[in-house]
Order: C-alpha cells, then sequence, then structure tokens
C-alpha cells in the first residue's frame, strides 16, 4: 500500500509540475485567449527550419544548374556523340597519368618518370579543353566540322599509341 501511495504523489507531483511550467510559459492575449511561449517557440522554430530548407534547396538547384552547364560545354549536350566519347577517352588518359604517378610513388619503376606522366596529364587535359573553345564558334557547319575533325586526330593519334 505504501509503495502504491508514493507512486501516486510522484505521478501527482510530475503533473503539477508539467503544469505549473505550462502554466509559467502561458499568457492570456488581448482577445481574451491564452497563448503558449512553447507554442510561439516552436512555430519560430518550424520557420526558422523552412527558411533553411528551402536555402539549401535554392543552393541545390543553383549548383546543379552550373554543373549541367559545364559539363554540357564539356562533354556536348547531346547523350552520346564524339564530342562526349573523345572528352572522356582525353579525362580517362588524365587518370592514367594520375594513378602513374601513384603507382611510381608507390613501387618505383624507371619506365614510369614522373615527366611521363606529367605530360600525358597535362596534354590529355588540355586536349579535352578543345571543344569547349570550339563551340564558340559562330557557325555551326565550322563548329560541328572542326569537333569531328577533333574526334578524328585523336582517334588516330590513340590508335599510333
Amino acid at each position: 500500500m505504501r509503495y502504491f501511495f508514493i507512486l501516486v504523489l510522484r505521478v501527482a507531483i510530475f503533473s503539477s509540475g508539467i503544469l505549473l511550467i505550462y502554466a509559467s510559459l502561458s499568457y492570456e492575449t488581448e482577445e481574451g485567449k491564452i497563448q503558449s511561449r512553447l507554442e510561439e517557440w516552436w512555430i519560430r522554430v518550424d520557420d526558422y527550419r523552412q527558411q533553411a530548407l528551402s536555402w539549401h534547396v535554392a543552393l541545390l538547384k543553383t549548383f546543379a544548374s552550373v554543373t549541367s552547364v559545364v559539363l554540357d560545354q564539356l562533354f556536348g549536350a547531346r547523350l552520346f556523340s564524339a564530342q562526349g566519347i573523345g572528352v572522356s577517352l582525353c579525362l580517362s588518359s588524365v587518370c592514367i597519368g594520375v594513378l602513374s604517378l601513384l603507382v611510381g610513388r608507390i613501387s618505383p619503376n624507371p619506365n614510369l618518370t614522373v615527366s611521363a606522366s606529367v605530360w600525358l596529364i597535362v596534354t590529355s587535359a588540355a586536349y579535352a579543353l578543345i571543344p569547349v573553345f570550339l563551340q564558340r564558334i559562330p557557325k555551326k557547319l565550322i563548329r560541328v566540322g572542326s569537333i569531328y575533325l577533333w574526334f578524328v586526330v585523336l582517334l588516330l593519334q590513340r590508335l599510333g599509341d
């Protein structure tokens, strides 16, 4: 019986404490309605959350649009094109050059020189950027022809290696 009395007393004290906290954070408005500060704080937190979420969404949308423009200029607007395949080949050569630098550091080999790896990285990166500049040619026929010529020269160079 004693434990039951202590349990009831604890529940009553806890309930009255919650009620006192709520009453201390509540006030009567001019219209006579009881307004809670906790409710106001919760509304403010929700508003700030919405603003932060919209800020993050706007940032991600901007980042995605900028990335899309850069990748379209680099690889071309079409999914499969001579420009896209050529730039991919050039960038994979850049990756091969970086990997050869790493492998040369891990396991020194006289055939893997630093200068050859750096030369491969620089020339492949520069060759990958050529279509970006070719896209600025105003005449479409010359622009498309020069990109195809660039692609053919790239293929001939890769087949020659």
